[in-house]
């Protein structure tokens, strides 16, 4: 009954956030904005430059292997995308066509003026996904802090955190859309959830290998998937330190098989390998670049890259402040923290937002929705020093009003789109 209460819980919390999204103001200007603005009264969503190609890549799949196919790199979300949507699509078509065919989504392409139709199954089974994406995102988050904060922490705070997770910018511009964003809320929760659960089950080095297998296949949904190698390695490390470089070879093998078999079978049909973020933007590519050029020129660009990449944490900068506020009211009052499991604790989380924060650093392409992959981490840490401070369920009332009031200013405020 708890859990079916929880997963209710969720469910609903999921519903509430998104639907208020559709109350938010509209783009005042199309150059605030990539793509189309759909208003329906008194409610609205912005439909997404790239939304389009996410569904035509899903109503046929085929696509992916086309030359340089824009989202050849991310073949599996065109594949659930067709396996959520296809059904819906054929229902639409078959029973409820003639009720339907002007409420289909219509966007006129401006630089094609083509017209994309036959597509609303697929982007209601995206709606589905992003549904799916955010509730197993909050699933992991109340795993996680079942187990970093020992139950120290009343339901009220647990909600007031699931809230803030949520209710920022990534589901305000991603929820209404066929994106792969929202899965910037979920890998960085999943990773953490990882290292957790091996160091906490003992696992051995064959069940390992399998979850290295496995998360590598997610690579092939969305690239942010990429950091959990490295958290998988050391996790792995704090279960079995023998033979360990034997076992971390295997485990990153493992972990690439999928992309390489992906790859290969792309050259052996159409030629070659197509990857629109390493090729359209250089993304990691970009440090190879510069330093066939020189050192200095290496230097420069990345000083530059650095201070852009700086200037993305113009909303996650307050949560940090946040936890470094804590963490110096906890140590100001001495608590001790190095009892337990809280040392492996300390090291997941401290290790995934440094390889988090590292790989988004070096990627080379800054933009504050990618750096929000940091604000899962920064939230689990928020919530593990509260476990520490005794007496902090007394303030649930007033952490559970700050989220609400959080809620509402995203809701209220002026983009982002």
């Amino acid at each position: 009954m708890y859990r079916i209460k929880h997963a209710i819980a969720n469910l609903l919390l999921i519903f509430l956030v998104n639907i208020s999204f559709l109350f938010s103001p509209a783009p005042r200007s199309s150059k605030d904005h990539c793509g189309h603005y759909i208003q329906i009264k008194i409610i609205g969503f912005n439909y997404n430059c790239d939304t389009t190609t996410y569904l035509q890549t899903a109503k046929n799949p085929g696509i992916l292997l086309e030359e340089n196919a824009v989202r050849q790199a991310r073949p599996l979300f065109a594949v659930l995308g067709f396996f959520v949507g296809r059904p819906i699509q054929f229902f639409i078509d078959r029973i409820y066509t003639k009720h339907l065919q002007y409420i289909d989504i219509k966007y006129n392409s401006p630089n094609t003026g083509i017209k994309y139709s036959g597509i609303i199954g697929y982007f209601i089974g995206y709606i589905i996904i992003n549904f799916i994406i955010l509730y197993l995102s909050l699933f992991l988050f109340e795993k996680i802090v079942m187990q970093i904060a020992d139950r120290k922490i009343n339901s009220y705070i647990i909600y007031a955190f699931k809230f803030i997770l949520i209710s920022g910018r990534v589901t305000k511009t991603a929820f209404w859309d066929a994106s792969t964003d929202l899965f910037i809320l979920f890998t960085p929760v999943f990773s953490v959830f990882i290292m957790l659960y091996i160091n906490k089950k003992m696992l051995n080095l064959n069940h390992i290998y399998h979850i290295s297998f496995l998360c590598g296949l997610l690579v092939l949904l969305y690239g942010n998937f990429l950091p959990l190698l490295p958290c998988i390695l050391f996790a792995a490390y704090s279960t079995d330190k023998s033979s360990y470089l034997n076992a971390a070879i295997i485990n990153i093998l493992l972990f690439v098989l999928p992309t390489f078999i992906w790859i290969t079978f792309c050259t052996i049909w159409i030629g070659h390998y197509y990857n629109h973020e390493v090729e359209a933007y250089r993304q990691l590519i970009w440090i190879v670049d510069k330093m066939k050029i020189s050192l200095t020129e290496f230097g420069i660009s990345f000083y530059n890259k650095t201070l852009k990449y700086i200037s993305t944490f113009a909303e996650l900068k307050y949560f940090i402040i946040v936890f470094f506020a804590l963490f110096a009211f906890i140590k100001a009052n001495r608590a001790k923290i190095f009892i337990s499991n809280h040392t492996y604790i300390i090291k997941t989380l401290v290790f995934s937002f440094l390889v988090f924060f590292v790989f988004f650093w070096t990627l080379g392409f800054y933009k504050e929705r990618l750096t929000y992959n940091l604000f899962p981490i920064v939230m689990c840490s928020i919530l593990f020093e509260l476990s520490l401070i005794k007496n902090v369920n007394k303030g649930a009332v007033f952490i559970f009003l700050l989220a609400v009031s959080w809620h509402l200013y995203n809701t209220l405020s002026y983009g982002p789109f």
